[in-house]
C-alpha cells in the first residue's frame, strides 16, 4: 500500500516524544511493506531541504516527496500526481490544514495520529499558570472536533482518549487506542551500582517545565532529608535560560540512544512529577520497559496499568509531594521492592509496546480505515 504521512516537521527523535513516535510510525509502515512517502509541513527557521535541520530521523529524509515545508501548497502537485491509498496526518494542526487536500481524492483513507488531547491538555494546565487563554482552547476544540468527523479513524495512545472522541461524536468506534511508541524488547536490570532519579522530558513542552520545577523545589528537599546525596538529572532539550537553579538538579541537554541507554543504566527511579497533560507519556513506558523503577503523578500514569492480573503494583503513584518523596525514598533504599516493580512493569509493558504488539496494532488501524474509506464512497 502506498502511504503518505504528513507531520509539522521533519521528526528529530531526540528531542520530545511526539517526534520519536512518527519515527517510530515510519519504522513500523516499512517494516510491514508499505511505499511510505512523507511530507512535513513546514522547517524550522532557519532550515530548508538543503540546510537540513540536525538530529532529524535520516530514514524519514530519504521519503521526502513535494516541495517540502511550504504547507499544503507544497505538497498539492505530488499529491495529484501521486494519490496515496491511505494518508496518515499527525497532530490535530496539522489535521485540519490538510483536509481540503486530502478531500480532494475520496479513494485515500485518512487517519488522524492524535498524540493526545490537545484541548484537554490545555485546559488543565490552566490550574497550573499556564498562559493558555480560553479562546485559543476553544479553537483548539474546535480544529480536533473537525479531525474526528472527517478522518476516517483517529488514533489515540489511551482507551480513555479514544473513549471520549466516541462520546464526543456520539459513534462508538470513531477512534481507536494503540500504543504509538515502539520499544522492542529489552532485558530487566538491577538495582546494583545506580543512583539518584531521572526526568526525561524537553522544556518546551510546559508541563515537563512545570514538573521539574515542583519536584526540584519541593519534593526533592525532602528526599534529601533521609538521602542527602540524591540528585535528579533532567535528560532532554534545555535551554541555559529555561533550566530551574535548584539543589541536587543538573541537566544533560539532548542525548543520543546510546548515551541515553548508558545514563539510564545508572539511574535508580525514574520520576514523572507530571501535575497536568494528557495521553500515555513515553517517558514513563520507556522508563517501565527498561525496568527502571517509576514513581508518578496519577496524571503521569494516565493509559498504563498500574498493577498486575493479580493485584500486584507496577509503578508508585503519588498526587502529592509527601508521598512522592515516600516512593522514592522507598526504592532508593529497598533493593527488594526495586526488582519486584522492576519486574511487575518490565514484563507488562514489553507485553504492550514489543514489535508484535505494535505492528498488530498498526495492521489493525490500517484496515479499519481502508475499510471505512470504502463505506465513505
Amino acid at each position: 500500500m502506498n502511504v503518505l504521512v504528513i507531520d509539522q516537521s521533519v521528526p528529530r527523535p531526540h528531542h520530545n516524544a511526539g517526534d520519536r513516535a512518527i519515527s517510530d510510525l515510519v519504522s513500523g509502515l516499512v517494516d510491514l511493506g508499505h511505499d511510505v512517502a512523507f511530507y512535513p509541513d513546514r522547517f524550522p527557521e532557519g532550515f530548508d531541504a538543503d540546510t537540513m535541520v540536525p538530529d532529524v530521523d535520516p530514514a524519514v529524509v530519504e521519503r521526502l516527496v513535494g516541495h517540502v515545508g511550504e504547507g499544503p501548497e507544497g505538497l498539492a502537485e505530488w499529491f495529484e500526481a501521486n494519490p496515496p491509498d491511505l494518508a496518515i496526518v499527525s497532530r490535530p494542526g496539522t489535521g485540519a490544514l490538510y483536509l481540503d487536500l486530502l478531500e480532494t481524492s475520496p479513494a485515500t483513507a485518512r487517519v488522524l495520529f492524535g498524540h493526545d488531547l490537545h484541548a484537554a491538555r490545555m485546559e488543565r494546565g490552566v490550574s497550573f499558570g499556564s498562559s493558555m487563554g480560553r479562546p485559543a482552547i476553544l479553537a483548539m476544540t474546535a480544529v480536533e472536533r473537525r479531525c474526528w468527523r472527517h478522518y476516517d479513524v483517529s488514533i489515540y495512545p489511551s482507551q480513555n482518549e479514544a473513549d471520549h472522541v466516541d462520546r464526543i461524536l456520539g459513534a462508538p468506534g470513531s477512534a481507536l487506542a494503540v500504543p504509538i511508541y515502539r520499544l522492542g524488547e529489552g532485558p530487566a536490570p538491577s538495582p546494583e551500582g545506580r543512583s539518584g532519579c531521572a526526568f526525561v522530558g524537553a522544556a518546551a513542552h510546559a508541563p515537563n517545565d512545570d514538573a521539574v520545577a515542583w519536584f526540584g523545589a519541593t519534593i526533592l528537599p525532602l528526599i534529601r532529608r533521609d538521602l542527602p546525596d540524591t540528585t535528579l538529572t533532567v535528560i532532554g532539550d534545555w535551554p541555559a535560560h529555561r533550566r530551574h537553579e535548584l539543589d541536587g538538579v543538573t541537566y544533560t541537554g539532548m542525548l543520543d540512544d546510546d548515551s541515553l541507554e548508558s545514563l539510564m543504566s545508572q539511574v535508580r527511579v525514574s520520576v514523572a512529577p507530571v501535575r497536568w497533560g494528557a495521553g500515555v507519556k513515553r517517558k514513563v513506558v520507556a522508563a517501565m520497559h527498561r525496568g527502571i523503577p517509576v514513581v508518578s503523578t496519577s496524571v503521569g500514569l494516565e493509559g498504563v496499568d498500574v498493577t498486575t492480573s493479580d493485584g500486584r503494583p507496577r509503578v508508585i503513584e503519588a498526587d502529592n509531594a509527601e508521598d512522592f518523596a515516600a516512593g522514592v525514598t522507598h526504592l532508593c533504599t529497598d533493593d527488594d521492592a526495586w526488582r519486584m516493580l522492576s519486574a511487575a512493569s518490565h514484563s507488562s509493558i514489553t507485553d504492550q509496546y514489543g514489535d508484535d504488539a505494535y505492528l498488530q496494532a498498526m495492521v489493525g488501524f490500517l484496515d479499519l480505515a481502508t475499510e471505512r474509506c470504502r463505506a465513505r464512497n
